[in-house]
């Protein structure tokens, strides 16, 4: 019988994105008396757009039941933090009505992409028995060109074993 054993989160505090989306949005904490209830649809806010995809390859902590709170962690790395919290600043400036300036916008934009570049993959498969690659069917077989292996050679290079057996790897 298997055991689970809990994994605590990692990552900055949900808190410090909301303050940071906050602070894009000019609407930072010392200037402006925000409420509880403006902190907590911010984080309402956030836990909505890391639920939807791409985001939500991302790794982002979840609450079980409710919103949770600001000082759960967020268990995203410290490099996408940034993009998650200026794409939260878009989306509460359309909550507050404002406009969000082309400066802000662009500058963003790089950002964003990075996070949706952190959280897609590109899928990758395998050719399948018999598949046609081009010139490599002459005469009725394929020819033994390194530029169009044969299905079998390709299986050789499969990983046999622990992926983490370095000898094995000196050994072959």
């Amino acid at each position: 019988m298997t055991t689970p054993i809990p994994v605590s989160a990692i990552g900055v505090p949900k808190k410090a994105i909301i303050e940071m989306a906050y602070e894009d949005c000019r609407i930072s904490g010392f200037d402006f008396d925000r409420t509880p209830e403006e902190d907590l649809m911010a984080l309402r806010r956030l836990n909505t757009l890391m639920s939807e995809w791409p985001w939500n390859l991302l790794g982002y902590d979840l609450p079980a039941s409710g919103e949770g709170t600001g000082e759960d962690l967020s268990n995203l790395p410290r490099d996408v933090t940034h993009g998650i919290a200026q794409l939260l600043a878009l989306r509460l400036m359309a909550a507050f009505g404002k406009t969000p300036p082309e400066t802000f916008r662009v500058t963003s934009a790089q950002s964003i992409a990075y996070v949706r570049a952190q959280a897609v993959s590109v899928p990758f498969t395998k050719f399948a028995p018999g598949t046609i690659r081009g010139a490599g069917a002459k005469n009725g077989g394929w020819s033994r060109s390194p530029f169009f292996p044969d299905y079998s050679v390709e299986s050789e290079w499969e990983p046999q074993g622990d992926p983490g057996d370095l000898a094995g790897i000196a050994s072959s």
